[in-house]
């Protein structure tokens, strides 16, 4: 018999269609969805994408019809009821939903991708929970669902916030605008109004793609494999395979168990050991070296500065592992960007964190190497907190070009290297309690270049 993945594999390439019993209720399920008035210019948005830069009209209906599933689908996990009859109504629907050709409008390659990914992981997300739902779900595995959906929906609001920017005639007098904008301003979390666009979109993605790995790692089965196939193919995924893909599944929800939440992670440690003994440097990406920044519906990767000549002069004493929360091909691309000489030994990504609130994990004993000789950089202290001694928290970078944070590192660095430090984690204690008083004394921008013992 073939395996779960080697069918999935072949579902990409051939497809099935959606069972008879479903196709039967999909007109049913619309005119009861669809009681709405219809907009006057009804544009195919593929036929508008060579436009790519230019706003057109479309058929927004279903977007309010998707978002209110969607929210009844939360709604009803937080209550603690899986939400299996809406989830159906949501994949039987959501082929006439212009949010999936969002993607076409936006002429920016990055952008593209990021849209293309939200997308494919919404629908992967409502596909695993069909047949997950079918079934008495354990605590832990119902939590996954609640926050996976919470991130899901935010998402969706994002989306539809890009779609209103390439949307003709957005005047107040719209009334699909105005109920848009309505829903939006009713359910969107503070923290995603009053921030960047593509930066929540960037950042809930991360999210829903390892959530759905935790989903994953706890359920077994063909719909385990189908999973994995679509998050460890992210990049070549599309709507109409994440479709084909779970479609195959319609009339098996037997293939579905739940495994023992205790199942161990595999790949670990994560690093091959070191060619000769000595000090390991773990840095972040985003907001500690690089800012992806929005530029109007496109985007840009800002530098930050020092950040080149810091991997060029860290590379002499440390290994140095970038260890981000991102997907490996925005990171790559990023890291490339910066890493001109070849300093950076290994790369971490985001299927290598423990996702936990909204904290990306970032478990230093995973890799293998002594925690007396390993630092960590990272903007956000929560993603290393399982070993806070071994860290540096800098100010996070969103574009400011006299910042000097990194130039101004470099001294206690070397240092620790140079005196050969025998637990860094002393170090930095020390470190941080000189600059603490040096705060005290009213110096508000402290001198990094320290004493690294009591004795110094």
């Amino acid at each position: 018999m073939k395996s779960a993945k080697h069918q999935a594999s072949s579902i990409i390439k051939s497809g099935r269609k959606v069972s008879q019993s479903f196709e039967q209720n999909l007109n049913q399920i619309k005119s009861r969805n669809l009681s709405l008035p219809k907009l006057e210019d009804e544009n195919d948005l593929i036929r508008k994408a060579e436009l790519c830069n230019k706003p057109v009209t479309v058929n927004i209906k279903f977007t309010l019809v998707i978002e209110d599933k969607l929210w009844e689908i939360l709604d009803m996990l937080r209550k603690n009821v899986a939400a299996k009859f809406p989830c159906d109504e949501y994949w039987l629907m959501n082929e006439d939903d212009p949010i999936n050709k969002l993607e076409f409008l936006f002429g920016e390659k990055r952008m593209k991708s990021l849209i293309k990914q939200a997308n494919v992981l919404e629908k992967t997300s409502i596909g695993i929970s069909r047949f997950c739902f079918g079934k008495e779900l354990p605590n832990d595995l119902m939590q996954e669902f609640r926050n996976l959906f919470f991130y899901v929906h935010q998402n969706y609001l994002i989306l539809i916030k890009l779609m209103l920017l390439r949307y003709i005639d957005s005047g107040s007098n719209n009334t699909w605008i105005r109920l848009l904008n309505q829903r939006i301003e009713e359910k969107q979390v503070d923290v995603i109004k009053n921030g960047s666009i593509t930066g929540f979109l960037k950042q809930h993605t991360e999210i829903i793609y390892k959530l759905l790995q935790n989903i994953a790692a706890i359920i077994d089965g063909e719909a385990k494999d189908y999973v994995k196939l679509i998050t460890d193919n992210l990049e070549q995924m599309t709507i109409s395979k994440v479709k084909k893909i779970f479609n195959s599944l319609a009339d098996n929800v037997q293939s579905f168990s739940v495994q023992s939440p205790s199942s161990p992670k595999s790949e670990i440690p994560y690093l091959p050991p070191m060619a000769s003994p000595g000090y390991t440097l773990v840095i972040d990406l985003d907001e500690t070296l690089v800012h992806y920044a929005d530029s109007g519906p496109n985007g840009i990767l800002l530098v930050r500065p020092g950040s080149v000549e810091f991997l060029n002069e860290m590379k002499n004493y440390y290994e140095i592992v970038i260890f981000t929360a991102a997907l490996p091909d925005y990171a790559n691309w990023a890291i490339e960007q910066i890493d001109t000489s070849s300093a950076v030994s290994h790369r971490l990504y985001r299927q290598h964190t423990n996702l936990m609130g909204p904290a990306f994990i970032k478990d230093l004993k995973c890799l293998g190497r002594d925690l007396r000789k390993t630092i960590i950089i990272d903007n956000i202290p929560d993603n290393f907190k399982n070993q806070i001694e071994n860290g540096i928290t800098v100010k996070s970078w969103y574009g400011e070009l006299e910042d000097t944070f990194l130039y101004e590192l470099i001294p206690l660095l070397k240092e620790i290297v140079i005196k050969k430090v025998p637990d860094v984690r002393v170090a930095l204690r020390i470190f941080r309690d000189q600059v603490l008083r040096q705060f005290l004394k009213g110096i508000s921008k402290p001198h990094l270049n320290l004493k690294t013992t009591k004795s110094d």
